[in-house]
């Protein structure tokens, strides 16, 4: 329904509007986009038309530039979530370890270490 709308906004404004309001249009569309799950086929499909409307409204030049910022932006907040994630379980890891060491005998399942 928002990807309705979104396709509306671009027949609706002007190449101007729709320049400056690039960027933020294509962040959700692109986020969508690059799920893989099944149920969101339909809408992945929805989402690439709503994309052939902004790129027929504005110019390809700045339609293409848009997509790569937009794309970078989006690589870069995974690749920070990904190391985000990898220093907590190293932490997790090393807290767990001087548990385990800090303990003479620990039962664990029934079995002492």
């Amino acid at each position: 329904m928002v990807f309705n709308w979104l396709a509306a906004l671009a027949v609706k404004l002007d190449e101007d509007k729709c320049t400056s309001l690039l960027h933020i249009i294509l962040l959700p569309i692109l986020r969508e986009l690059s799920t893989t799950d099944e149920q969101g086929l339909v809408i992945r499909r929805r989402d690439k038309e709503v994309l052939k409307y902004y790129r027929k409204k504005v110019s390809a030049k700045a339609y293409d530039k848009m997509m790569i910022k937009v794309q970078k932006k989006l690589d870069t907040k995974r690749a920070q979530r990904k190391i985000k994630l990898s220093q907590m379980v190293s932490i997790f890891l090393v807290s767990f370890k001087l548990i385990f060491e800090s303990c003479d005998t620990m039962i664990f399942f029934g079995f002492s270490l």
